[in-house]
């Protein structure tokens, strides 16, 4: 197999994923990311345990009676992020408890470094890493209403 790319799948970033790369429709309206919406029965508990606890940062809040103002009353809207993940936290709407979202990591040794992190942190962690037959290393925490985080990274096996 060649290093080099055929025009169907010329693309303007790395390959340490694979996936397929169509080719260029103009009339075809493409997705540029996504956001998953998790629905928590109290924001500011919710936003404490992914900043303090997880580890991710606040973008933004919102509440509906001020907006994105300053304000005393509790949000009822908010976004969180760490490194390329961004999720939003609804206030006992927008979907249900228990929902599962898939985060990858580069490595197996991160993951391990993660649940290090996390393990220190009081992080809920309903399964430590172990390595998986498909050839990535996950684990699974939770958050305060049941959604799961399957973390996972690729396995790197030294041919024998």
């Amino acid at each position: 197999m060649s290093d080099t790319h055929t025009s169907d799948h010329d693309h303007d970033h790395a390959h340490p994923h694979h996936h397929a790369h169509p080719e260029s429709d103009p009339a075809r309206v493409e997705f540029i990311g996504g956001r998953p919406i998790l629905n928590v029965a109290d924001l500011p508990a919710s936003l404490r345990y992914y900043t303090e606890t997880l580890g991710f940062n606040v973008s933004w809040t919102w509440t509906n009676q001020a907006g994105f103002s300053a304000t005393s009353a509790p949000p009822t809207l908010a976004q969180v992020m760490r490194g390329h993940v961004v999720l939003m936290l609804a206030h006992q709407e927008q979907g249900g408890p228990g929902m599962w979202l898939y985060l990858d990591l580069e490595s197996a040794a991160e993951v391990d470094k993660l649940h290090a992190e996390y393990a220190a942190a009081g992080v809920r962690i309903a399964e430590p890493p172990s390595d998986r037959p498909w050839g990535v290393r996950e684990m699974r925490v939770q958050d305060l209403d049941g959604h799961t985080l399957r973390i996972g990274g690729p396995l790197r096996y030294e041919p024998a």
